[in-house]
């Protein structure tokens, strides 16, 4: 396969969090046993904690890209120490990085934080994937205040057709301005049954006219 992208959920440790098992298990039935890249989009354990349990699982990944936040939570320390283990190289990744995958020209750049300046040091990655002629926002970590910097700075770039909804859906997230720009046909909300998405972002959603798809109501989600 030339292109797997894969967000793994929250996990903290393998025994107590078992989604980076499952992602294995699930990249497995699609034929997948590496990644070119697998994005730490932030410090968060639902950003980082399935990793132990992926590699653990028998997925191989070339290279991470991570992002500038410092964190030294128990968390992020399992993930280091066992990409360390795995001698899986770290880069830290910023706005206008490129990542090439496969034969087919298949491109994931980072639309945000920039490299330098306060938002370097608290935003969490922002990417987008271009496959042919179809492109896909992946803004699941952000929040709505780096939201508005992303608006604010990614221009034509958020111009899209998948939109993975950031916040989990939250409320304070996908503005009306986030969407005029990205005009997505999909919207892909990475949730749990405990914490669905919000009433305002779904109804923001059906007003642009996006198809909605749910995690925390159709289960994994591919693309």
């Amino acid at each position: 396969r030339d292109v797997a992208p894969v967000a793994a959920g929250p996990v903290s440790t393998r025994a107590a969090w078992p989604s980076g098992a499952l992602v294995a298990q699930t990249l497995r039935q699609q034929g997948i046993r590496s990644l070119d890249l697998l994005v730490l989009a932030s410090p968060t354990d639902g950003s980082s904690g399935g990793v132990s349990g992926l590699l653990d699982n028998g997925i191989v990944v070339g290279k991470v890209w991570d992002n500038a936040v410092i964190n030294t939570g128990t968390t992020r320390q399992a993930t280091l120490a066992t990409l360390n283990k795995y001698q899986v190289p770290i880069e830290t990744a910023h706005q206008g990085e490129k990542f090439l995958l496969g034969a087919r020209g298949v491109r994931l750049a980072v639309l945000w934080p920039p490299e330098h300046g306060g938002r370097a040091q608290s935003d969490a990655l922002v990417c987008r994937l271009d496959y042919g002629e179809t492109g896909i926002v992946l803004a699941g970590p952000a929040d709505g205040v780096e939201e508005e910097y992303l608006v604010a700075n990614a221009g034509a770039a958020l111009s899209c057709d998948v939109l993975q909804i950031a916040a989990g859906g939250a409320d304070d997230a996908t503005s009306p301005e986030l969407l005029r720009r990205s005009a997505p046909s999909v919207a892909v909300i990475s949730g749990t049954a405990s914490s669905p998405p919000g009433a305002g972002t779904l109804h923001r959603l059906q007003a642009a006219g996006a198809g909605i798809w749910r995690t925390d109501t159709q289960g994994a989600i591919t693309v």
